[in-house]
């Protein structure tokens, strides 16, 4: 990384741009967008370099941890509502899924 370039240093204000605006607007948006990204960058603190591991040394790929850490921003997508399948809406069966026939 080079020290005189600025472009680099607009990553990290971006980021705490955004927290400070997540923060400030927790009251309108609610605590789940900075509680998922904050969850987010403690998850990945490993991989990040923040907290020293001992396999850091002889594992130069990390990314099995993005795994965990996706599901806080995940976690902000709303969930698919039961009745937005297109067609009519099918009638329930009586019969339980344990009982009926496979033919």
């Amino acid at each position: 990384m080079n020290p005189r370039a600025p472009w680099p240093y607009l990553f990290p204000l971006a980021l705490a741009a955004a927290l400070l605006a997540l923060w400030l607007l927790r009251r309108r948006l609610g605590k789940g967008p900075l509680v998922a990204i904050l969850f987010f960058i403690v998850t990945l603190s490993p991989i990040l370099g923040f907290v020293d591991f001992s396999y850091m040394g002889s594992s130069y790929i990390a990314d099995r941890f993005q795994y965990l850490a996706g599901i806080g921003p995940l976690a902000l997508l709303p969930p698919r509502p039961s009745g937005s399948s297109t067609g009519p809406p099918r009638r329930a069966s009586s019969n339980p899924f344990w009982r009926r026939r496979s033919c």
